[in-house]
C-alpha cells in the first residue's frame, strides 16, 4: 500500500515538473487576400477521406477488380489439390462460399457489403476452372457500389462495377498466386 501511494505521489510530482516546464512564444500572424478559399467538401476529398462517409478511405485501388485473372498451378499439382488450396485461402477471407462445386471447379462466395453514410458496396470472388494440362484457374474479384444507403446486397440491378477492393482482401489475390505456385 505504501509502496502505491509513493509512486502516485512520485507520477504527480513528474507530470507537474513536465507541465510547468513548457515555455510558449508569441509568433506573429501574417494573411493574404489573395488565398482561394475550398469548400469543405473539396478539402475532405483533397485529404483523401471518403465524402460519403465518416471515416477514412478503406478500399484501394485495383487492376485486378472486375477482371479475370488467371492463376497459374506449379507443374505435377493434381486439380484436386490445387482446388484444396484455392477453397483454403477463400475460407481465410470470405465466410461463406455460396456455391462450391469442386468437380467442375467453380466455387463463388456470398456478397460481402458495407453500408456507408450516401452509399454501399459490395464484393464477392468467381473462381473457375480455365484449363487441365497445366492446371489453370480463372478468378474474378467482383467489387460494386450502388450509390445509395441501405441498398440490398442483392438488388443486382442498383450496383455498378467500381475499380477498388477493400483494404481487408488487401494480398489475397497475390497469396491465392504464391500458394498455387508453390
Amino acid at each position: 500500500m505504501r509502496f502505491q501511494k509513493n509512486k502516485t505521489l512520485l507520477l504527480v510530482i513528474v507530470l507537474a515538473f513536465i507541465l510547468t516546464s513548457f515555455t510558449t512564444k508569441d509568433v506573429p500572424h501574417t494573411f493574404t487576400t489573395d488565398v482561394q478559399v475550398l469548400p469543405i467538401a473539396t478539402k475532405i476529398a483533397l485529404a483523401g477521406h471518403s465524402l460519403d462517409a465518416d471515416i477514412p478511405v478503406i478500399d484501394y485501388q485495383s487492376s485486378y477488380a472486375n477482371r479475370n485473372i488467371t492463376l497459374s498451378v506449379m507443374r505435377g499439382r493434381t486439380k484436386e489439390e490445387a482446388y484444396e488450396i484455392v477453397q483454403s485461402t477463400v475460407l481465410s477471407y470470405f465466410d461463406v462460399l455460396e456455391s462450391d462445386n469442386e468437380s467442375s471447379g467453380y466455387l463463388r462466395t456470398a456478397w460481402v457489403g458495407t453500408n456507408y453514410a450516401n452509399n454501399t458496396k459490395r464484393v464477392r470472388v468467381i473462381i473457375r476452372k480455365s484449363g487441365s494440362k497445366p492446371v489453370k484457374f480463372s478468378l474474378k474479384f467482383v467489387s460494386q457500389e450502388s450509390g445509395v444507403a441501405g441498398t440490398s446486397y442483392t438488388d443486382d440491378a442498383k450496383y455498378k462495377s467500381i475499380n477498388s477492393i477493400p483494404n481487408s482482401y488487401d494480398g489475397f489475390i497475390e497469396e491465392l498466386m504464391a500458394r498455387l505456385k508453390n
